[in-house]
């Protein structure tokens, strides 16, 4: 198509664009712990890209520990404790494709334990800005994720 240029441009964009973030985060001392909730019910964590970008951006990914798992029934969290005792201090859902609700979330019994539900740092991020692979994640996914992050470190300064 002749489009190599053009192309190449974009890449680089989106390269430069995480770099920036990423650099941002560097100096850091203190990261939250970010839970990301793909679906409500069973719980499920975030894919692979997920997790890199949260890191990316400057959290820690505190199911890490699913990221390589492609299948949606590979990250299922099978008891809702274990959110409240890895405690993160953020909560950001995209429920793949449904219309989060907040007040569902916070309202599952013994939430009100986990510091970002008592701190009010629960946060949406659009599954199609976020679940989809490709360049909505590297670009506006991650800027999402990371100004929920800045906002997190102001909120401790």
């Amino acid at each position: 198509m002749g489009k190599q240029d053009a192309a190449m441009a974009l890449v680089n964009e989106y390269k430069l664009n995480i770099e920036n973030i990423a650099a941002q985060n560097v100096h850091r001392k203190i990261k939250p712990a970010v839970y990301f909730e793909e679906w409500f019910d069973p719980l499920i964590t975030g894919i692979k890209w997920v997790s890199e970008l949260i890191e990316l951006a400057g959290g820690i990914d505190i199911y890490k520990e699913h990221q390589n798992a492609s299948l949606a029934k590979d990250r299922i969290i099978e008891n809702t404790n274990d959110v409240i005792n890895k405690n993160p201090d953020i909560i950001i859902a995209s429920w793949c494709g449904k219309k989060f609700k907040k007040e569902k979330l916070v309202s599952r019994k013994d939430w009100n334990k986990i510091s970002a539900v008592k701190n009010d740092f629960v946060f949406e991020i659009k599954s199609s800005i976020i679940l989809q692979p490709g360049p909505a994640a590297v670009s506006e996914g991650i800027r999402e994720i990371a100004k929920i992050i800045d906002q997190w470190h102001l909120s401790k300064s």
